[in-house]
This record gives structure tokens, sequence and C-alpha cells, in this order.
């Protein structure tokens, strides 16, 4: 079967329709063909020899906007069929434009879900509004960056204006081109080996007055009266408030003012609370407890400050040893050394609250036992405490004035340098090995991820110049700087840069050009595919793939053609897992290995679902079970937030649709919600272990029937789905995580494809 040609305007839509994310576009098109693929990103390809925008200048037509009757070439014709005239079609882009809408201007005509040719938008705005056709080309350029998960915009202040992407594991470090350095899943600055939550808490815990008020409770007790905490400042247990209020030190009650030196007049403590004082213990105790790690924490990012501004004093040592006579000519042991001392001492301070929380109560408390947190306490402290000495001696030796020592003395501390740079990296190793191994590694329901260790350091991301290739008359080719790895290694990370003022890179930053790979997704949906035919197959796929890799990458596209009973045929293969999986003996599906994540293929007409794994079933399960109770108000909340972002959604329930009741108050609402919600979530806690996504009191094809008949559309989708992530968000604040998102996202995510699969009409 051949398969129809693309432009290069398809295939951007494409990619911004499915948020630049080709495993997902890929997934699409093997499970639902080509023509839904085409249908739901509104990209319209007409078979047709006539494939122009322009209207034959020899007839007149009727625009059904305007009713004007005007010759061919002031009309334009879209990829759909539809034609407007040229005024018509100019404000209508002008106003989408204005409204935020550039990435998916959608054609005038009734009912048409086709997208505008960008070509057609650039070129009519242009003529009358230039800036407008710039801004235009602007949204454009940076749906690549706000719509896809692996580019995000530096998080410098003031913004640098670089975006940085990257290629494979979202919980890396990596450092802009500007110099910043921060963690790519959080946006925080990098602080590594502490995870995003550990981070976030710790952070906010250091802001707030939290253990001001811990102080408080510990140092001070309440006036009975006036109810200000007021600090004992002698041995007597009769204390007076500055309001004139006498009460008893130990138990609080107001008391007269006659007393002895072992009694007061008239009272004796009968309220004293045991609670109280194991209150008051407990807060102290946790005081000291943060106190330590604080002070511990707050040393090492003082000294990591000193140190950098030792760099200039080194540096200047290395000089003044150049300069004169000496056997030594080589010195770059000093700044290896130096930017060995940085790295160690980072990851030494960002240990503290690690260990804050590993070995606390407040994240993982059911998942260790005392015993098992104090032996793993005492494993890693050992080894904190061996790269702390280290880290010491190393920056000891870097401050010694070498630029005035003899020959061989400058030799010592040379070799000492040496070594202890040798032994602080493998420590720093081993540091994070027992934390991904033996800590983090060990607990069930493991949902803290960290950066790598690196030896080298954070990788730095250098510059790719991307050109956006405006075919018009009226605008110029328009570049973009984008920072690129040379190393060729997946995990590189990549920035995109601002461009100078005449919106071009600078001649010496320009390693090479790209265009979005939308040149390569049209290779991948142009093939002609080489199948393999017999009469005993049934249900060839084909099956399009880059081999897990990036398609933005430039990587040739591999073509694998898939027989059920004759196994499979490969082109152009490159590391690429493929694995077949029987299922009742009677038929094979294949599954797509790549190294984040499982697609599988639709086969048979059943769904399957991708891999949902083990820390994503316990983080929903777990979120799960404190929402629950409260099911009939979450619920609620949801639908309330569903119609608060879109209001047109309630004319797709028939008892809103001509309801004058306040939405709080209509009886029917409520249930529906409720039902709706915990279907919604308890399809997500099955996930992992039915293999398949399940609705409780319905089916998937019914639901597929209803959102069909009332014509729910992606946005509908997409809409729900974020106010089911804030819903849950507001529901169990304390349990909300980057990876709690995740999870839930993408259990929505299969509810919703399991939906669509079978919205068929009757």
């Amino acid at each position: 079967m051949d398969m129809l040609s693309l432009r290069e305007h398809h295939a951007r839509t494409l990619l911004i329709h499915y948020r630049w994310d080709a495993e997902r576009l890929l997934a699409i098109f093997v499970e639902k063909g080509k023509a839904d693929l085409f249908a739901s990103a509104g990209v319209s390809v007409v078979e047709s020899e006539d494939t122009g925008t322009s209207v034959s200048s020899s007839s007149t037509s009727v625009c059904d906007i305007c009713i004007e009757e005007l010759p061919g070439d002031k009309m334009t014709k879209m990829d759909c069929g539809h034609a407007f005239c040229n005024d018509c079609w100019t404000e209508h882009f002008v106003v989408k434009i204005n409204e935020g809408q550039s990435r998916r201007i959608r054609c005038m005509a009734h009912k048409c879900n086709a997208i505008c040719d960008e070509a057609v938008v650039r070129n009519l705005v242009g003529k009358r509004h230039p800036d407008l056709a710039e801004k235009f080309d602007r949204f454009l350029l940076e749906s690549y960056i706000e719509d896809n998960r692996m580019v995000k915009w530096c998080p410098s202040i003031p913004h640098c204006g670089n975006a940085i992407r990257i290629e494979d594991d979202e919980f890396c470090e990596v450092e802009c081109s500007c110099g910043l350095q921060f963690c790519f899943s959080c946006l925080s600055k990098a602080h590594s080996p502490c995870s995003c939550m550990m981070w976030e808490l710790w952070t906010k815990k250091c802001r707030d007055e939290s253990e001001t008020v811990n102080w408080i409770t510990v140092h001070t007790k309440p006036c009975p009266k006036c109810h200000k905490p007021v600090e004992k400042n002698g041995g007597c247990n009769l204390v007076s408030c500055i309001c004139g209020q006498a009460f008893c030190w130990l138990c609080g009650g107001a008391t007269g003012r006659d007393h002895t030196w072992s009694r007061i007049a008239g009272h004796s403590c009968g309220r004293y609370k045991e609670d109280r004082e194991k209150k008051t213990e407990r807060a102290k105790r946790d005081l000291y407890r943060y106190m330590h790690y604080h002070n511990r924490y707050k040393a090492h990012t003082d000294s990591f400050k000193l140190e950098s501004k030792l760099k200039e004093t080194v540096l200047e040592k290395v000089s003044i040893s150049e300069e004169r006579e000496s056997r030594l000519r080589d010195f770059s042991w000093v700044t290896n050394g130096l930017c060995r001392l940085f790295r160690s001492r980072r990851v030494l301070s960002y240990s503290y609250p690690f260990a804050f929380y590993m070995f606390g109560e407040e994240l993982f408390k059911d998942e260790m036992t005392n015993e098992e947190r104090e032996m793993k306490q005492h494993l890693f402290e050992d080894q904190q405490q061996q790269l702390e000495a280290n880290v010491e001696k190393l920056s000891k030796f870097l401050e010694e004035p070498f630029d005035q020592y003899p020959d061989d003395k400058v030799m010592e501390i040379r070799m000492q340098v040496i070594n202890l740079s040798v032994i602080t990296d493998n420590l720093c190793n081993k540091m994070y090995e027992c934390i991904e191994n033996d800590l983090l590694g060990s607990l069930q329901r493991n949902t803290h991820n960290i950066a790598p260790y690196k030896s080298k350091g954070i990788e730095k991301a250098s510059e790719l110049a991307v050109c956006w290739n405006s075919k018009s008359s009226t605008t110029t080719d328009k570049c973009l700087l984008f920072d690129c790895g040379t190393s060729g290694k997946r995990d590189r990370p990549f920035s995109f840069g601002s461009s100078d003022d005449s919106g071009c890179p600078s001649p010496q930053k320009r390693p090479k050009q790209e265009s979005f790979g939308v040149s390569k997704l049209i290779q991948f949906l142009d093939m002609n595919p080489t199948t393999i035919t017999n009469s005993a197959s049934r249900a060839t796929t084909m099956l399009f793939s880059n081999a897990g890799i990036n398609m933005l990458d430039g990587n040739f596209v591999s073509k694998i053609c898939l027989n059920q009973n004759y196994g499979s045929k490969l082109m152009h293969h490159q590391s690429l897992e493929l694995s077949w999986l029987k299922r009742n003996g009677s038929w094979m599906d294949l599954v797509w290995k790549t190294p984040k994540s499982i697609r599988s293929v639709k086969r048979d007409g059943e769904f399957k679902v991708r891999a949902f794994t083990e820390e994503q079933e316990a983080l929903v399960v777990k979120s799960w079970n404190s929402m629950k109770k409260n099911a009939g108000e979450l619920g609620l909340k949801f639908f309330l937030r569903i119609f608060e972002i879109a209001p047109s959604a309630k004319k797709l329930f028939t008892f809103l649709r001509d309801s004058d009741i306040p939405l709080e108050q209509n009886p029917k609402l409520k249930p529906h919600a409720m039902t709706v919600f915990v279907m919604t979530c308890e399809s997500a806690i099955q996930l992992r272990k039915t293999g398949k996504v399940i609705v409780r009191e319905s089916s998937l094809k019914d639901l597929g029937a209803t959102h069909f008949k009332y014509g729910v559309v992606d946005e509908h989708f997409e809409v729900t789905k974020f106010a089911l992530l804030e819903t849950i968000k507001e529901a169990v604040p304390e349990m909300w995580s980057p990876e709690v998102k995740n999870a839930w996202g993408e259990a929505y995510d299969q509810l919703a494809a399991a939906i669509k699969s079978e919205m068929n009409p009757p």
C-alpha cells in the first residue's frame, strides 16, 4: 500500500498536535492508522492534482463569509478544499493570533477541523501586519520549547533567553550557556544527591519560620490571659506576663501571686498533661536534629562560596609559578584539583539535606524499621565522613602558597592534590552508588530519583543553530540559536539560545542546521513499505521507528515490516529491541521497547496499554487511599474546575444544558461527578495489575460510544486531564510531586487513549 505524501507544514502540524512527542505519534500511527492520525491532528490531505492554495483566476467565486463575488486571485483555498476571500482569511488569522492560537488556526468552514497552512497565514497576515506575522512565527517556534517535555526554558533571573533540550533521562543536571547549573526535572538549582521532593521540602523548611515556631514551643509557654509566648528567666515556677497575669510554669494555669519557692498558694498542678511533655520533647528533639543538619549544610555551602572566590587567587599563583624558572611547567593539576574541590564540596553540602529526610520520619517512616534505619544511617555517614575529611584536605593543599615554595615542596603538594582529587572522585562515586542501590533502591515505593554523578561535572550545553525557513515573499529566513552537544551521547543536553539583533546566530556559533526534524517526519510517513505477502498471514502491521532515539536528532528512520506468522524483516535497524509475546497460543503481539517506556500495538482489535511501573502504581494507590473518603466533594470540585476552564463543556450534559440551577446545587451533578471521578481513579490503580484499562460500572465500548455521540474532542480530554491533576494536587498537597503528577497523568492518558479507540460511529 502506498503512503500519501506529506508537505512540511502537515508534518509540523502533527508534531505540534502531539506536543513534539515522536514516540506517542508513532504509537498512535501503529494503533489507529494514518487516517485517524491525520484526523485527530486536523491534517487534511486532498487526493487531487490541484494542491495549490490559489483559486482559478479565470473565474469568479462567492465568499461564504462576506457573501461577495470576487475574482479567483482574491480568493485562497486551504488543503481541506474550502475557499474564502483573502480579506476574510486575514481577519480570521489576525483574531486567532491575537488570541494566542497561532499554533492551531483552524479553517473557517463550519465543522471543519483542518489546520490552516502556516505559509498561507504568514503570507496573508504579512501583507497587512508584518509585526503580527513575526509574532506568528515566534509562537510557532516557541511551541517546540513549551510543548516538549524534553525541552525547558533556562530558569535564570533575569532570563537569558536560552532553553535546554535533553535526549534521554529528564532526571539530570545541566549547565546553560549563560553559566547557570540547574536540575532539569524541577528547574531548581542543581541539588543532587537530593531528590527533587527532598530539595523542595528542604528549601521550604529553611525559608519559612517553622523552626522558629519549634524554638518557641520548646522554650516558652503561652500566657493564659493574652496568649502571648512567655520565656522563663529564673528558677521559680511562678511566672508573670507583661499583661500582669501570673501563671504556673509547670501546667500553664492562671494563679495568684502568693507563693513560696516550692509551691504557689491555692494552686496545684492537677492539669499537667503528659502528652504536652511528650510534644515538647519531640519538638526539642526535632529542632536539634534539624539544626545539626542545617548547620553542616550551611557550613559547606559557605565553604563553597569562599572557595569559589579562591579560584582567582589560585590562578594568580599558577601564573606566577609559570613565569619563574622551575622544573615544573605544567600546572593543570591545580585547576583540575580546584574543579574537583568544587564538585565534591557541592555533593557534600547537598548530602546533609538528603540525610535529614532519608533517615527522618517525614518521608520514609513506614519504609524501614528502626534497626534498618540506624544501620543504613551508619553506612551512609561513614562514607559521608570519609568524603568530608578528604575534601577538607584537598582544600587545605590548594590554599598553600605554592608559588613561594621550592620545586621539591611544590612536587610534594602536586602529588597530594592529584591523589586527593582521585580519592574524592571515587568517594563521590561510592556515595552515589550507596544512595541509588542501598538506600533509595531498596525502598518498596521508590518515588525519589536523583541525577547521576558525573566525574567530569555537570555537562555544559553547546550551541546549535536551527533555522525556520519561512518561504514567503514578505518574510526572510529567521534563525534561532540552539545549543547542541557534539559528543554524540544520548544524554547530552542541548540548549536554545537567544539570537542577536538581526535574528540570526553569530558566524562563530553555527555548527549545523536542522528544521525540527520535520523532514524526517515526512520521510517517516512517506515511505513505501516492503510488505511480506503470504496467503496464510493475517494482521500484518507496518511499524516505523527510529529505535527509541528522538526523531528530531536527524537519525535515519528504521523501517520494519512485521508478519504474524513469519517473524519480521528489518531494514536500517539501529539499537531497537523487539520481542514477541504469545497470547493464548493463538496470536502474537509485538512490543516495542525503548530505554524509558514500553508501548504496545493494537492487534486483533484489543487495546494494549503501555507499561505502568511499580513506582507509578504505588504513587496512585497511596494518593487514592487518601482521597477516596472525600470522593464526593472531590468529584464535584473536579467537574466545577472543568466548567471553569471550558464553560461550553456544560452543553455536553443534558441535565446541565438548559438548567438555570447553580452548578453546586444541581442534584444530578454531584453523583455523576463522583461516579466519573471514582471511575477515573480506580482505572488507574488497577492499570499495572491487569495490564489493560478497565472502567467501573460501564465498558470502554459504551464510554466510547457516549463520547462520540456527544461530540467529545481531544481538547475536552486535555481540559479534563488538567482539571483532574489540579484536583488531586489540591486534595493531597503533602504527597504532590513531579513523580505523582507524571503517574496520574500517564494513567489518565491511557484511559483517554482507550476511550478514544472506541469512539466510533454506531
